[in-house]
């Protein structure tokens, strides 16, 4: 196991594999590639680390690989003027707490291969105006353009936003999902028979 920065980011390499590990001054438009170089050998970049990018205030956007299976807990933490972030397909589990405060991100999009989301990942962020689940998703879904996350299995609102619709057949509201709305919420009260805080 051994510490090295790469092209300005700092990871731990182990064992063919690399993580991103905390950074603490990383601003701008970042890449986070799927392998890097170090001595002759190559690494593959498997996950983003816990608080990797913890109030790295300065990063606007970031771009990350299909090679990760999870993002770790608070990774994008009180990254402030984060306005842009692709959760590449593959990632399958999306830890606590790791977008909180990102108060300038506005949309998101939750690709098919995610199968757990973490509490408060997505916490004051009081700009998000946009929430997209994949279609093919088999445990969340944004059913009817409703623009929030809903846990299929149980019908349960998980994260809503200032544009959100609360559509037909859910029955669970989470008592954080309205955490990051300020605005109006428009409910829609169709098989919306009891609403069970929990």
């Amino acid at each position: 196991m051994e510490n090295i920065c790469f092209s300005g980011i700092n990871y731990i390499i182990d064992n063919g594999e690399a993580t991103v590990t905390k950074n603490s001054a990383v601003s701008g438009n970042v890449v986070i590639p799927s392998s890097i170089s170090y001595k002759g050998e190559t690494y593959r970049v498997t996950r983003i680390g816990s608080e990797a990018f913890y109030h790295c205030s300065g990063l606007r956007t970031i771009t990350l690989p299909n090679t990760l299976p999870r993002i770790g807990n608070g990774a994008f933490y009180g990254c402030t003027s984060l306005r842009s972030i692709t959760i590449p397909e593959g990632v399958t589990e999306i830890e606590g707490l790791t977008f909180r405060d990102c108060s300038s991100l506005t949309s998101v999009r939750i690709p098919a291969s995610v199968e757990k989301i973490g509490k408060n990942v997505f916490r004051g962020c009081s700009a998000l105006s946009s929430i997209i689940v994949d279609e093919n998703n088999k445990v969340y879904d944004s059913r009817n353009f409703c623009n929030a996350i809903i846990e299929t299995s149980t019908n349960k609102l998980i994260l809503a936003c200032e544009n959100t619709i609360i559509p037909d057949g859910v029955e669970i509201i989470s008592e954080d999902s309205f955490a990051n709305t300020a605005g109006a919420i428009y409910l829609k009260y169709f098989s919306l028979y009891y609403i069970k805080i929990k």
